[in-house]
Protein backbone atom coordinates (compact mmCIF):
# COMPACT_ATOMS: atom_id res chain seq x y z
CA UNK A 1 0.00 0.00 0.00
CA UNK A 2 2.72 2.63 0.63
CA UNK A 3 3.91 1.72 -2.42
CA UNK A 4 1.17 2.76 -4.29
CA UNK A 5 0.90 6.10 -2.30
CA UNK A 6 3.97 6.91 -3.22
CA UNK A 7 3.47 6.36 -7.19
CA UNK A 8 0.37 7.79 -6.80
CA UNK A 9 1.81 10.64 -5.07
CA UNK A 10 4.96 10.60 -7.75
CA UNK A 11 2.20 10.65 -10.63
CA UNK A 12 0.05 13.55 -9.11
CA UNK A 13 3.28 15.38 -8.89
CA UNK A 14 4.12 14.69 -12.50
CA UNK A 15 0.83 15.68 -13.34
CA UNK A 16 0.26 19.04 -11.80
CA UNK A 17 4.26 19.67 -13.03
CA UNK A 18 3.16 19.04 -16.50
CA UNK A 19 0.24 21.57 -16.27
CA UNK A 20 2.14 24.10 -15.06
CA UNK A 21 4.55 24.17 -18.24
CA UNK A 22 1.51 23.60 -20.53
CA UNK A 23 0.12 27.15 -18.84
CA UNK A 24 3.38 28.69 -18.88
CA UNK A 25 3.80 27.67 -22.93
CA UNK A 26 0.45 28.74 -23.76
CA UNK A 27 0.81 32.34 -22.01
CA UNK A 28 4.27 32.31 -23.86
CA UNK A 29 2.99 31.30 -27.12
CA UNK A 30 -0.33 33.42 -26.67
CA UNK A 31 2.04 36.63 -25.99
CA UNK A 32 4.39 35.77 -29.12
CA UNK A 33 0.67 35.72 -31.15
CA UNK A 34 -0.08 38.78 -29.85
CA UNK A 35 2.71 40.68 -30.73
CA UNK A 36 2.75 39.05 -34.19
CA UNK A 37 -1.05 39.97 -34.73
CA UNK A 38 0.10 43.48 -33.57
CA UNK A 39 3.10 43.96 -36.30
CA UNK A 40 0.73 42.06 -38.61
CA UNK A 41 -2.18 45.00 -37.95
CA UNK A 42 0.55 47.97 -38.04
CA UNK A 43 1.94 46.95 -41.11
CA UNK A 44 -1.42 46.54 -43.04
CA UNK A 45 -2.71 49.68 -41.17
CA UNK A 46 0.30 51.70 -42.63
CA UNK A 47 -0.26 49.60 -46.00
CA UNK A 48 -3.97 50.72 -45.90
CA UNK A 49 -3.54 54.45 -45.12
CA UNK A 50 -0.48 55.35 -47.08
CA UNK A 51 -2.86 56.73 -49.46
CA UNK A 52 -4.67 58.83 -47.41
CA UNK A 53 -0.99 60.33 -45.72
CA UNK A 54 0.10 60.97 -49.43
CA UNK A 55 -3.55 62.79 -50.44
CA UNK A 56 -3.18 64.69 -47.33
CA UNK A 57 0.94 65.69 -47.77
CA UNK A 58 -0.11 66.84 -51.23
CA UNK A 59 -3.01 68.70 -50.06
CA UNK A 60 -1.13 70.68 -47.93
CA UNK A 61 1.58 70.89 -50.50
CA UNK A 62 -1.11 72.82 -52.61
CA UNK A 63 -2.00 74.69 -49.54
CA UNK A 64 1.07 76.03 -49.57
CA UNK A 65 1.10 77.09 -53.48
CA UNK A 66 2.95 74.18 -54.94
CA UNK A 67 -0.21 73.72 -57.33
CA UNK A 68 1.67 71.14 -59.30
CA UNK A 69 1.42 68.49 -56.33
CA UNK A 70 -0.31 64.97 -57.41
CA UNK A 71 -0.90 61.65 -56.19
CA UNK A 72 0.33 58.69 -57.15
CA UNK A 73 -2.19 56.32 -58.99
CA UNK A 74 -0.93 52.71 -57.55
CA UNK A 75 -4.30 50.87 -58.01
CA UNK A 76 -7.40 50.24 -59.65
CA UNK A 77 -9.45 50.36 -56.44
CA UNK A 78 -11.58 53.14 -54.66
CA UNK A 79 -7.76 54.57 -53.85
CA UNK A 80 -7.07 54.78 -57.20
CA UNK A 81 -10.16 57.04 -58.25
CA UNK A 82 -9.86 58.80 -55.07
CA UNK A 83 -6.25 59.61 -56.60
CA UNK A 84 -7.61 60.04 -60.27
CA UNK A 85 -10.17 62.24 -59.18
CA UNK A 86 -7.73 64.15 -56.88
CA UNK A 87 -4.81 64.38 -59.29
CA UNK A 88 -7.76 65.95 -61.84
CA UNK A 89 -9.24 68.41 -59.67
CA UNK A 90 -5.65 69.66 -58.47
CA UNK A 91 -4.94 70.40 -62.50
CA UNK A 92 -8.09 71.68 -62.69
CA UNK A 93 -7.32 74.51 -60.31
CA UNK A 94 -3.67 74.85 -61.47
CA UNK A 95 -5.19 75.93 -64.81
CA UNK A 96 -7.65 78.32 -63.12
CA UNK A 97 -5.07 80.18 -61.33
CA UNK A 98 -2.70 80.09 -64.01
CA UNK A 99 -5.38 82.13 -66.31
CA UNK A 100 -6.24 84.22 -63.05
CA UNK A 101 -2.66 85.53 -63.16
CA UNK A 102 -2.27 85.91 -67.16
CA UNK A 103 -5.93 88.16 -66.59
CA UNK A 104 -4.08 89.89 -63.94
CA UNK A 105 -1.09 90.25 -65.87
CA UNK A 106 -3.17 91.69 -68.64
CA UNK A 107 -4.80 93.84 -66.72
CA UNK A 108 -2.11 95.52 -65.10
CA UNK A 109 -0.53 96.20 -68.37
CA UNK A 110 -3.98 98.05 -69.70
CA UNK A 111 -4.06 99.76 -66.87
CA UNK A 112 -0.49 100.83 -67.42
CA UNK A 113 -0.74 101.74 -71.38
CA UNK A 114 -3.65 103.77 -70.04
CA UNK A 115 -2.40 105.77 -67.75
CA UNK A 116 0.68 106.59 -69.71
CA UNK A 117 -1.62 106.86 -73.25
CA UNK A 118 -3.82 109.67 -71.06
CA UNK A 119 -0.61 111.60 -69.50
CA UNK A 120 -0.21 113.43 -72.72
CA UNK A 121 -3.45 114.50 -73.24
CA UNK A 122 -4.31 115.41 -69.90
CA UNK A 123 -1.64 117.54 -69.24
CA UNK A 124 -2.85 119.93 -72.55
CA UNK A 125 -6.23 120.03 -71.16
CA UNK A 126 -4.92 121.13 -67.72
CA UNK A 127 -2.98 123.89 -69.49
CA UNK A 128 -5.56 124.72 -71.89
CA UNK A 129 -8.44 124.63 -68.71
CA UNK A 130 -5.53 126.81 -67.00
CA UNK A 131 -5.51 129.74 -69.54
CA UNK A 132 -9.67 129.09 -70.25
CA UNK A 133 -9.65 130.00 -66.01
CA UNK A 134 -7.46 132.94 -66.53
CA UNK A 135 -9.66 134.27 -68.41
CA UNK A 136 -13.25 133.80 -67.04
CA UNK A 137 -14.14 137.14 -66.49
CA UNK A 138 -13.59 138.31 -69.98
CA UNK A 139 -16.19 136.01 -71.12
CA UNK A 140 -19.98 136.92 -71.29
CA UNK A 141 -21.73 135.45 -68.59
CA UNK A 142 -22.85 132.54 -71.29
CA UNK A 143 -19.80 131.99 -71.94
CA UNK A 144 -18.63 132.07 -68.52
CA UNK A 145 -20.68 129.32 -66.99
CA UNK A 146 -19.78 126.99 -69.60
CA UNK A 147 -16.29 127.53 -69.08
CA UNK A 148 -16.58 127.27 -65.43
CA UNK A 149 -17.81 123.58 -65.75
CA UNK A 150 -15.25 122.83 -68.72
CA UNK A 151 -12.72 123.82 -66.07
CA UNK A 152 -13.96 122.02 -62.77
CA UNK A 153 -14.64 119.20 -65.72
CA UNK A 154 -11.03 118.43 -66.34
CA UNK A 155 -9.57 119.20 -62.89
CA UNK A 156 -11.69 115.60 -61.80
CA UNK A 157 -10.47 114.23 -65.19
CA UNK A 158 -7.35 114.91 -64.10
CA UNK A 159 -7.53 113.28 -60.60
CA UNK A 160 -9.02 110.33 -61.49
CA UNK A 161 -6.18 110.11 -64.64
CA UNK A 162 -3.72 110.48 -61.38
CA UNK A 163 -5.11 107.72 -59.34
CA UNK A 164 -4.95 105.43 -62.18
CA UNK A 165 -1.63 106.47 -62.45
CA UNK A 166 -0.86 105.89 -59.17
CA UNK A 167 -2.53 102.72 -59.30
CA UNK A 168 -0.69 101.71 -61.98
CA UNK A 169 2.55 102.41 -59.87
CA UNK A 170 1.40 100.37 -57.21
CA UNK A 171 0.96 97.33 -59.58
Amino acid sequence: VGMVMEKATAFAAATEGAIAQLGQALIVGGLVLTGLAALAAGFLARGILRPVRDASQAAGRIAAGDLSARLPVDSRDEFGAWATTFNRMAASLEQTVGELHLAQDRQRAFVADVSHELRTPMTALVQEAALLRDHLDALPSDGRRGGELLVRDVARLRTLVEDLMEISRFD
